[in-house]
């Protein structure tokens, strides 16, 4: 079965949904922060956008329509012959922001808020650090990233986390939200 985008199969597609629904789902996490929690609101945002880019990147598919641009102005530039050392620069950047966005999240979170939305976002780091090994073709100690079928599966784990995360912190605001009603002692015979 070929559907249209970025990885036309239906397994493709149920991750990109997965994406675009734990995005959703952060960001009603983050309407559902106080309004004094400017850090709360900023985390389930930003991992709103991560998931969200995610998503419309998966069928998208912008890294392998980018490389050959990328190629064409480094032929352009005579730079053709440097191509793998700049496609190792480009897994370095990638493993450097993909840090970079952890600690970020992980200084918004404070000690022991949204744990399982951070591991959600480091399997999703991975996953794209995994990924830009693959298309990249580059080999790190003898290692060489495995192409599509188990990228995909860290790819729904993370995206699945990030869903279960959301709505656990939906379901928590929700449940602090609800007042409880105070006993009077009287009873009513009514």
């Amino acid at each position: 079965m070929s559907l249209p985008g970025g990885d036309p199969d239906l397994a493709s597609w149920m991750v990109a949904v997965l994406d675009l629904v734990a995005a959703g789902a952060c960001v009603l996490a983050a309407l559902r922060r106080p309004a004094s929690d400017r850090s709360g609101r900023a985390f389930w945002l930003l991992v709103a956008a991560l998931t969200l880019l995610l998503g419309l990147n998966k069928q998208g598919d912008l890294q392998r329509r980018l490389l050959p641009w990328g190629r064409s102005i480094l032929e352009a530039q005579g730079l053709g012959d440097r191509r793998p050392l700049l496609l190792a620069a480009l897994a370095v950047a990638v493993a450097l922001g993909a840090l970079a966005v952890l600690a970020l999240l992980g200084w918004l979170a404070r000690p022991g808020r949204f744990r399982l939305a951070l591991l959600a976002v480091a399997v999703l780091a991975l996953f794209s650090l995994l990924r830009t090994l693959a298309f990249s073709h580059v080999e790190v100690a003898g290692y060489v990233a495995p192409d599509r079928a188990p990228t995909m599966a860290l790819e729904a784990l993370g995206s699945a986390l990030v869903l279960v995360a959301a709505v656990r912190e939906l379901r928590a605001s929700l449940i602090s939200a609800v007042p409880v009603a105070e006993e009077t002692g009287r009873r009513s015979d009514g």
